[in-house]
């Protein structure tokens, strides 16, 4: 029930739809597919191939949204190379029409990952991609004042994985 103002729908065409009524209000979105933690490469090249239809369908309908992406989705349990390749791909056809991907964080275990691979993309020269912090982590700080030195794209959530109190 909490959740259930935040999803567009089951399919695509449900997520343009609402996208659709909220741009004309005047508010953008980010579309987000849900499924993470894949643990099969066709199933994290399957997710890869969903988030570049739904930057197409973004273009087709213009619509004012861009895409955030779990790693773990795209292969992060898998090996950093398959993540790496299948988000540099998102984010490639991002580029190409001239929109954003927006690298959601997962629990602490993948902060490591995300921020390295955010970092690898960056330092191949893509701009167009940003990713999420979670505030309450002990390390969060210190990531933020590095990131910041950067020029990091990133956007601060509370977070809402149980953590370790270490």
């Amino acid at each position: 029930q909490f959740s259930k103002r935040y999803i567009a729908g089951v399919s695509l065409k449900d997520a343009v739809a609402v996208t659709k009524a909220l741009n004309q209000k005047k508010m953008m979105t980010t579309l987000d597919l849900l499924g993470e933690d894949i643990h099969r490469e066709i199933e994290a090249d399957a997710m890869k191939s969903k988030c570049i239809e739904m930057f197409r369908e973004i273009q087709k309908t213009s619509l004012d949204s861009n895409v955030s992406v779990k790693l773990s989705q795209l292969g992060l349990r898998i090996s950093m190379d398959v993540c790496y390749r299948n988000v540099k791909a998102i984010v490639e056809e991002a580029l190409a029409l001239n929109n954003f991907v927006r690298i959601d964080m997962e629990d602490s275990t993948a902060t490591d990952e995300t921020i390295e691979i955010y970092r690898r993309l960056r330092d191949a020269g893509y701009n167009n991609v940003g990713f999420v912090i979670q505030a309450y982590l002990k390390r969060s700080d210190t990531d933020v004042r590095a990131l910041i030195k950067l020029e990091a794209n990133f956007r601060i959530c509370k977070g809402i994985y149980i953590e370790s109190p270490d």
